[in-house]
Formats: structure tokens, sequence, C-alpha cells
């Protein structure tokens, strides 16, 4: 599956998870009490996932048709990964729930960071879902 796709349909499930979730529990990520040893686990299944949006990050920068952005730019890699995550600061920021499109809004910006055109790739994305058993969790938004 090219990188763009994967990246989306990645950013679009999390951002939808996090926006959608009874509680914000992403937030939890900003707690200092992380540091804390027996923590180790949770923080490191961050920095794996984190490391997976990069991966994708650079494998659609390297994909994209006449991409001229650097595939090892380790500022711009991360920023998916941080769009993503916005969504928790805007729960944080309003008692009000998300809109119900912020989980397509955050992966075509995610991909847009990027130089890739998040809109041509939303049909492949979906498809993605659906393939990996996530047809009653894929966005329909």
């Amino acid at each position: 599956m090219p990188g763009a796709v994967a990246l989306h349909a990645l950013a679009w499930f999390d951002s939808r998870q996090l926006a959608s979730a009874r509680w914000n529990l992403g937030a939890l990520y900003l707690l200092p009490e992380l540091r804390s040893p027996s923590l180790a686990p949770f923080v490191e299944q961050r920095r794996a996932l984190r490391g997976r949006y990069a991966a994708l990050a650079r494998r659609a920068v390297l994909e994209s048709e006449g991409g001229d952005r650097d595939g090892d730019d380790a500022a711009l890699l991360d920023l998916p990964f941080r769009i993503v995550e916005s969504v928790i600061a805007t729960r944080a920021d309003s008692d009000e729930a998300p809109s119900a499109d912020i989980g397509r809004t955050l992966a075509d910006a995610a991909l847009r960071v990027l130089g890739v055109d998040g809109q041509a790739i939303e049909p492949h994305s979906r498809r993605a879902l659906a393939a990996a058993g996530l047809a009653d969790t894929a966005p329909t938004d």
C-alpha cells in the first residue's frame, strides 16, 4: 500500500478515535507522571506509534509525484503525528465535542503538510480501513 494511503488511513482512524472516545485519554500523554518507571511500557507504545507515523510520512514524501520535500527532514516527518495529536488539545480547550469531520480534516492536513493531496487519497484510505477489518469503525465523515 502506498505510504500516503497508509498514513492517511492511520491519521483518520487515530484522530477520529481520539476525538470520539468518551474520555480524553490522549491528555494522559501530557502528564508528568509518565516519567514514572511503571509507565515505561505506555511511553514506549507511544514512541513506537510516533515512529510508525514518521516512517509512513517518509514513504509518502518519497513516493509523491514531483515531491521536492526532504525525506530525511525529521521535523517535517514528525508533523503528521503532531497534527493528529492536536485533537487532544482541541478537546481540552472546549466543552463541545470536535466536529464530526475532524478525522478527515486532520488526515488531510497530515498529508498536506508533506505536500501530498489528502483528498485524492481519501477513497483509497477508506478501502484500506475496510480491508483491515475496520469497516464498522471506518470513517464515514
